[in-house]
């Protein structure tokens, strides 16, 4: 990422860490063991703004590069374990 774009989503991947460690990574070997969609994780990271990260701002996302994206999902797997 450029310069602009860490210091636009700098908020947005600090807040992606936070509930990669405190909410998705205690749940995640029961979310793994669960058949059927992480329905309590996708709405956390949708009241968070997290779902529309790579959607172009013009469409009511927040437009960040796929960059952005890997390093967010670096995040949630780590979590993980």
């Amino acid at each position: 990422m450029d310069a602009p774009d860490q210091d636009r989503l700098a908020p947005l991947l600090a807040r992606a860490r936070e509930i990669a460690d405190q909410l998705l990574a205690p749940r995640a070997q029961e979310t793994d063991q669960a058949s059927g969609a992480p329905v309590e994780n996708v709405r956390v990271l949708a009241e968070a703004g997290l779902l529309g990260m790579s959607v172009p701002v013009e469409y009511g996302g927040q437009g960040a590069p796929g960059r952005a994206v890997r390093e967010l999902w670096r995040f949630w797997q780590a979590a993980a374990g």
